[in-house]
């Protein structure tokens, strides 16, 4: 997911089209945001990069969590 504030709906439509098994280190610089499903599709992660140290420093991030019912 790019850059910047992304909604649920964002979300889902990236995890559906553009799914990917793994994030490499490299890939996370503040600012980033990215989607995570729980196997049973219910559950949806929005985690945005707060702060990442260069090479393989610690990272903190801000996570919204969305869980479907029904």
């Amino acid at each position: 997911m790019p850059t910047g504030r992304r909604g649920l709906a964002d979300c889902v439509k990236g995890i559906d089209s553009r799914p990917v098994t793994a994030l490499p280190f490299t890939t996370l610089r503040a600012g980033r945001a990215f989607c995570v499903r729980g196997q049973d599709g219910r559950d949806v992660g929005i985690m945005t990069v707060l702060t990442a140290a260069p090479a393989e420093g610690p990272v903190t991030v801000s996570v919204d969590y969305y869980r479907r019912d029904g």
